[in-house]
């Protein structure tokens, strides 16, 4: 069996959907599967290696038997009737909402937080063609073969984040929060970049008390006793590992994405409201006001039983049953 990806990363595009992409990749090629990548972003080759990756414009090879779409890059509803019809292959949207029914064979939402009255049309138009839920959050095996860590064993920390390449600067406006209202002194602060930072977008290294800069690194959340961030990929992770997160947004289709999974995920995770209504002196009162030990409990007690780690593998025997 031949399967085609099409996936960017960076920039606009953030790192989550060549993330769980790679390991949906990982589960197929485990199974025999002749997994070739193709992206808008050349960056993607040396991501998803040793996989092969083609770029747009390109080639197709012949003889596909799946095409699975993972991108922010927009592609009309037109042209997927049109691949249907002339292409002689299965096609498979992830995290497509308004997907029409006849555009595809298969539509995943590998998340747990979109609209219930999107869901309920999607269900209503694709029936078992629409993959929806906790049951299929999709998390790279990274994160998912290290175990939640007790939480009454973990060190007072705080983890603070931006995504893996942070066009917008956030982690610097965080940092720049923090240093102006002193945030709660003594403890310790890690500002973690993405791996697609450029240099002269990470904070730069500071003797500024309790407070560091390195590396985002996935094993950081499993050890946090909170974790402050944007909506996207790490509240997921959070949730894996029972972190409790504090999460803002900086487009509306992101802030009613938070919203809804602080909802369906009891609070687990807190919707802190768009970034552009944040500063140093609100920024302050929100951290301060959800380290008191009771609300972090709480949120870490809602943590439970959400996710098995299981959804990559439930989507690559939905997609091998095709």
């Amino acid at each position: 069996m031949r399967i085609i990806i099409r996936c960017d990363i960076g920039g606009p595009h953030g790192m989550g959907h060549a993330v769980r992409m790679r390991a949906l990749a990982r589960a197929l090629a485990a199974q025999g599967v002749d997994v070739v990548f193709q992206t808008s972003t050349p960056m993607l080759a040396s991501f998803v290696t040793p996989f092969s990756c083609i770029d747009l414009p390109g080639y197709f090879p012949s003889n596909i038997d799946v095409l699975i779409i993972d991108t922010k890059a927009y592609i009309s509803e037109a042209w997927f009737y049109e691949w249907r019809s002339l292409r002689q292959c299965k096609v498979v949207r992830i995290d497509h909402p308004h997907a029409e029914p006849g555009t595809c064979d298969l539509l995943v939402a590998p998340v747990a937080h979109w609209h219930h009255a999107v869901v309920q049309r999607l269900l209503e138009g694709f029936g078992e063609r629409f993959l929806y839920g906790w049951d299929y959050v999709m998390l790279n095996e990274e994160v998912t073969r290290r175990e939640p860590i007790p939480y009454e064993m973990r060190e007072d920390n705080i983890i603070l984040c931006a995504g893996g390449s942070d066009p917008d600067n956030i982690l610097q406006k965080m940092w720049d929060w923090t240093v102006e209202a002193d945030i709660l002194p003594g403890i310790p602060l890690g500002f973690c970049y993405g791996k697609y930072v450029p240099p002269e977008r990470q904070p730069k290294k500071s003797t500024v008390p309790h407070r560091y800069v390195v590396p985002f690194e996935t094993r950081g959340l499993a050890h946090a006793k909170m974790t402050v961030g944007l909506f996207g990929v790490t509240p997921y992770e959070c949730l894996w590992y029972k972190t409790p997160m504090l999460m803002m947004a900086h487009t509306e289709e992101n802030c009613e994405g938070a919203w809804n999974l602080a909802l369906a995920s009891n609070w687990a995770c807190r919707w802190l409201g768009p970034i552009q209504a944040m500063n140093a002196k609100h920024f302050k009162m929100t951290l301060e006001s959800f380290w008191f030990e009771s609300y972090r409990v709480e949120m870490n007690r809602a943590t439970h039983n959400l996710l098995d780690g299981r959804g990559i593998e439930r989507i690559a025997d939905a997609i091998l049953a095709l």
